[in-house]
């Protein structure tokens, strides 16, 4: 598999809170920290479809994971860090394939007529939480991990997407646009009753959820302005990270909390392109890397 060096660089942030850096060459979507914190994965169509990607967390050691002419992407990591699983269209719709690290071993967990998208393992690797799509809905669903067992959990008429686990394998946080806005929900696999997380006037894009599950990664978001948030599990103690102009998107904490994955959306000719970025969350550096 070839092998590619990276670099990284550090931001620079102008008084009008514009980030300024080189533009990205190809897009860099939904970056995930491998479980001990030591990999990046995401998706990415530098090589001229949209693939799927690893490297070490300082941008080292790149390596190409897929290599089909279909859109692989929105992948995720298993607990153990043994294995990755990934939506593909690659059967003419959007279904969820699993594979070990080095890209061997493929299978197909899904098999449905419209779409399977973002999804999580559980914290004990036994199940996936997704959204899928079905008559023209998206909901969340579960599944073993093996594919079989799936479970519809939310039934709405609005869309619920982006399902994240809390520790104990049973309650799963959401996004819902069920009430005019998208805000934050959680929900029981066992007794699927729905609680609202945020009440906010701008619509709030669940990030993640820290391993513990204390803290949840947000995203406040309007036509305008797009900040990351952190907020503890009960809804209370909002804290601003971000104040850039730039759009962002994919807000992940780090296993050890101290640091925060997200997109930052570039302009190139009008044209919107993804790189990735780590924040910190003490210091509220933004380091870019450069691919």
């Amino acid at each position: 598999m070839k092998l590619l060096l990276l670099f990284v660089l550090i931001l620079r942030l102008s008084s009008n809170g514009i980030l300024h850096e080189p533009q990205a060459k190809f897009n860099y979507h939904d970056p995930r920290w491998s479980p001990d914190g030591s990999q990046i994965l995401f998706y990415s169509d530098r090589s001229g479809n949209f693939d799927i990607y690893v490297m070490e967390a300082d941008g080292s050691n790149l390596k190409q994971l897929t290599y089909d002419p279909s859109y692989d992407g929105m992948p995720a990591w298993s607990p153990d860090g043994k294995s990755i699983s990934f939506a593909s269209n690659r059967d003419g719709d959007f279904e969820i394939f699993v594979m070990n690290l080095d890209g061997a071993g493929l299978k197909q967990l899904t098999q449905n007529e419209e779409l399977d998208g973002t999804h999580r393992w559980s914290p004990d690797g036994t199940m996936i939480a997704f959204e899928g799509r079905r008559q023209g809905n998206t909901d969340i669903y579960i599944m073993k991990r093996d594919g079989t067992g799936i479970k519809q959990i939310t039934r709405d008429s609005n869309n619920d997407f982006a399902p994240c686990w809390m520790p104990d394998n049973k309650t799963i946080i959401f996004q819902s646009s069920r009430n005019g806005s998208y805000q934050l929900y959680e929900t029981h696999i066992e007794q699927p009753k729905v609680k609202k997380l945020t009440n906010s006037n701008k619509h709030s894009l669940l990030g993640s959820v820290s391993y513990n599950g204390e803290t949840i990664v947000y995203i406040s978001y309007t036509s305008e302005s797009q900040q990351i948030y952190l907020m503890n599990y009960d809804g209370l103690n909002h804290r601003q990270l971000t104040d850039s102009n730039n759009g962002k998107m994919r807000a992940e904490i780090s296993p050890d909390l101290e640091n925060i994955l997200f997109n930052v959306i570039d302009l190139d000719d009008g044209k919107q392109k993804y790189a990735i970025c780590i924040l910190n969350i003490e210091s509220g550096n933004i380091t870019r890397f450069a691919l």
